[in-house]
């Protein structure tokens, strides 16, 4: 599924991951993540006190009061479900503290 996203200069903060094209809401994207035992700022928590960390381009994905996805977490397995339609060149956004 990474071959439909590109890593590019964001407006929100450092970079970002674009779609390539248009992705439909309600649309499932599954992420490669592993565990870690080193913690970034960018360092997802799955709720059970274990941290992940996303193999490229994920781990470019930024926070948006008003994002296009959730992210979900079942297991140490990440998605993303997109709640808004997705247009070409749009940056994937999600909300940290959702």
């Amino acid at each position: 599924m990474a071959r439909g996203f590109n890593v590019k200069y964001s407006s929100i903060h450092g970079k970002g991951v674009f779609a390539k094209g248009w992705i439909t809401r309600g649309q499932i994207i599954d992420i490669v993540s592993f565990e870690t035992n080193i913690i970034t700022p960018r360092s997802v928590d799955d709720g059970d006190g274990n941290y992940y960390d996303f193999y490229s381009p994920f781990n470019f994905l930024n926070h948006s009061d008003d994002p296009n996805t959730i992210l979900w977490c079942h297991r140490g397995q990440f998605t993303l479900e997109v709640i808004r339609s997705i247009t070409k060149d749009e940056e994937v956004t999600f909300d940290y503290e959702g």
